[in-house]
C-alpha cells in the first residue's frame, strides 16, 4: 500500500533496504530523510508490503535558476507501475504548490526516464576529485 506516512519505522525500512539502489549512499539518504521530517517542503511516498520496501520516492522543493523546482532526491521501485503512480501524486503535489518543474539526477541511463516518464536532459553534472 502506498502511504505518505513518515515516521522512524518507515525511514528505517527505506534505509535498511536501499543498498540495492545504484548511486544512493545509505547514510546520506538517512540524513536527508531524518532531516526532512519537520520540513513542510518535502514529499515522501513509500510502498511497503509485509515489512519489505517495494518502492519509494523522496523529493524536496529547491531553488534552481531563480525558480522553485521539485528535486527528486531518491527513487526506487521493484514493483511494476508504482513509479508512475507515485510520480503522478508528486506532480499533483508540485502543481498544488505552484511549481512547474521536476528535476532529478541519475547514474543510470537517463533514456528510460526520458521515454517512459517524459523528462528531458537539460543539465550535465560534472565532477572532479581534488
Amino acid at each position: 500500500m502506498i502511504t505518505s506516512k513518515i515516521d522512524l519505522d518507515i525511514i528505517n525500512t527505506i534505509i535498511n533496504q536501499s543498498g540495492r539502489i545504484q548511486g544512493v549512499n545509505r547514510e546520506t539518504l538517512k540524513q536527508m530523510l531524518v532531516g526532512s521530517m519537520f520540513n513542510d517542503d518535502k514529499f515522501l511516498l513509500s510502498d511497503i508490503e509485509d515489512g519489505k520496501m517495494r518502492a519509494f520516492l523522496f523529493a524536496t522543493v529547491e531553488r534552481l535558476d531563480g525558480e522553485d523546482v521539485v528535486f527528486i532526491q531518491a527513487c526506487h521501485s521493484d514493483k511494476d507501475g508504482t513509479v508512475q503512480t507515485i510520480l503522478d501524486k508528486l506532480i499533483f503535489w508540485a502543481k498544488d504548490l505552484g511549481i512547474k518543474k521536476l528535476v532529478f539526477m541519475t547514474k543510470r541511463n537517463p533514456l528510460a526516464w526520458q521515454r517512459k516518464y517524459k523528462f528531458c536532459k537539460t543539465y550535465s553534472v560534472m565532477e572532479r576529485s581534488i
